[in-house]
This record gives structure tokens, C-alpha cells and sequence, in this order.
């Protein structure tokens, strides 16, 4: 551009070109159209590739950071009209998802402290309490028939007298999972009834079925082999079961079972052990 005004002040003054003025200005003004264009066309590059991703890339960047500082991000939220509501959203749903999981968890073991023996697993006295009329309410809709089994270890003390309480706290494991091992329907179940003692409740089982499972917790604790030197009976540890069956009358309470198969298991005891002993509940 430079070397174009040169030549046009050039030809400009030196009158033997007078004549080739309106060339010279038309020349002129191409030069001076170029540059501007020239000049705009850099001006539009600059802000396309340079200013304007940098521009996007702040407020990116600005808008994330306020995903990290929720009061901000509140203020924020009052003059975005885009996708940030959404984003916004989606952590809050998260958030409050994953804070209903923490809750659930801990409820989960808050309710495994009030309804579960913490040695064994089984369920506690308590428990049993809660839902025994539940069980008797159900059954004596449809005039059904329950069965309860209180399984006792025969001469635990001496076991934990001579093998110390860490292998007697094993051997309650093992009985336990004999009497889970035994059961095999959904809605029966087993509590820890006391230290070495056992209750099993079976709704919807009858004298038959009721005796069959004392029969096979019986075989299953002998077949386990338990070793115990000072158990009179057998060299190995053994149990001793109390069982009652009866149909459901609304008049029934808790008691009035465990009661009957308390005396039947106090019977197999007397009886030399290693035994189950049954009585219909009248």
C-alpha cells in the first residue's frame, strides 16, 4: 500500500502525468477499499478464533465453578435461562439420592441392633415379641395351624467351662447354622431364644412336618461331630428339643406355645437328652 502511494503522489505532481489524474485517484480508492477490507476481515478472524473461544472457555469454566459453591451457584441460577438448571438438577437429585441410600443404610443397621442377635444372626427375643401376634393373626384368619420347636444344647456350661467362651461362642454359630440348614420355607424362622437356647416357629406345619424337623436338626448336630469330652451323653455335642402343635384360635398368645414346648423340651432333658419330645397344644 505503501509503494501505491508513492507512485500516486508521484504521477500527482509531476505534470507530465496531469493527464492521467482520474486514473491515479481511482487507484487510489481501490488501494484505501483493499486495506479496509483487509483490516474488517482480520478484525472478524481475531474474534471468531481468538476472543470468542476464549470468551466461552471463561464462562465455562465460571459456570462450573459455581457447581462447586451452591450459595453462588443459587445467584447464578436466577439469571441462567440455559442448560445449568438442568445441570444443577441432576447434582441435587444425586445428592439427595445418595443421602436416601446413607439414611436407608443406617437404618438397616439400626434395625439389625434392635432385631437380631449380634453372635448369631438370628433373630432376638425381641423380634420374636413383635411378631408373634402377626404370625397368630394371619393364621387364625384362614383357622391355620402353627408349630413352635425350643431347641436347647445339652450341658453348654460345661462345654464353655472346659473349652473356654470364644469355642462356645463357635459352637452357638454351628448350631445355629444346623437350625437355618433345617428350615427351609420362607415364612419359618428361628431366634435366639436365650444363651444356649433355641426357638423355631413354623406357621402353616402340622404335628407331622413339626416333628420331622426336630428329627433332621437332631441328625444334623450328630452328623456335624461336634467334639465335647465332658458331655455325658455322646462324645459330641448334642441338643435336646421341646415340640407343640396346634390350630390357631384368636384367643392364643405367645406364652401358650412356648410354654407347652418349653415343658416338652424340659421332658427330653429328663428323658437322658439327645432327643425330641412333642405334645399337642389343646
Amino acid at each position: 500500500m505503501m509503494l501505491g502511494l508513492y507512485y500516486l503522489f508521484r504521477y500527482y505532481l509531476n505534470a507530465e502525468f496531469a493527464n492521467a489524474i482520474p486514473l491515479v485517484i481511482t487507484l487510489a480508492v481501490a488501494i484505501l477499499i483493499t486495506f479496509l477490507i483487509t483490516v474488517v476481515v482480520n478484525l472478524l478472524a481475531i474474534k471468531k478464533y481468538v476472543t470468542t473461544p476464549i470468551t466461552t472457555l471463561v464462562d465455562r469454566v465460571s459456570k462450573f465453578r459455581h457447581l462447586l459453591d451452591p450459595p453462588e451457584f443459587q445467584e447464578e441460577k436466577q439469571s441462567s435461562g440455559d442448560g445449568l438448571d438442568d445441570i444443577q438438577r441432576s447434582v441435587e437429585d444425586f445428592r439427595t439420592i445418595e443421602g436416601m441410600a446413607n439414611r436407608i443404610r443406617h437404618l438397616e443397621t439400626e434395625i439389625s441392633k434392635i432385631y437380631y442377635d449380634p453372635l448369631t444372626g438370628l433373630y432376638n427375643r425381641r423380634y420374636l415379641d413383635e411378631n408373634f401376634a402377626r404370625v397368630t393373626y394371619t393364621l387364625s384368619r384362614s383357622n391355620g395351624v402353627l408349630s413352635v420347636l425350643m431347641v436347647d444344647i445339652d450341658h453348654f456350661k460345661s462345654y464353655n467351662d472346659l473349652y473356654g467362651h470364644l469355642q462356645g461362642d463357635e459352637c452357638l454359630k454351628l448350631i445355629t447354622a444346623i437350625i437355618n440348614e433345617s428350615i427351609d420355607r420362607t415364612d419359618d424362622f428361628a431366634v435366639r431364644y436365650g444363651g444356649d437356647e433355641f426357638a423355631v416357629v413354623l406357621p402353616n406345619t402340622d404335628k407331622t412336618g413339626a416333628i420331622h424337623i426336630a428329627e433332621t436338626i437332631l441328625d444334623n448336630v450328630r452328623a456335624k461331630k461336634i467334639f465335647q469330652d465332658n458331655n455325658p451323653v455322646t462324645d459330641y455335642v448334642s441338643v435336646s428339643i421341646g415340640v407343640t402343635s396346634g390350630k390357631i384360635k384368636h384367643t392364643h398368645i405367645a406364652e401358650d406355645f412356648f410354654e407347652r414346648a418349653d415343658e416338652m423340651l424340659y421332658k427330653s432333658k429328663q428323658s437322658g437328652r439327645d432327643m425330641y419330645s412333642y405334645s399337642d397344644l389343646v
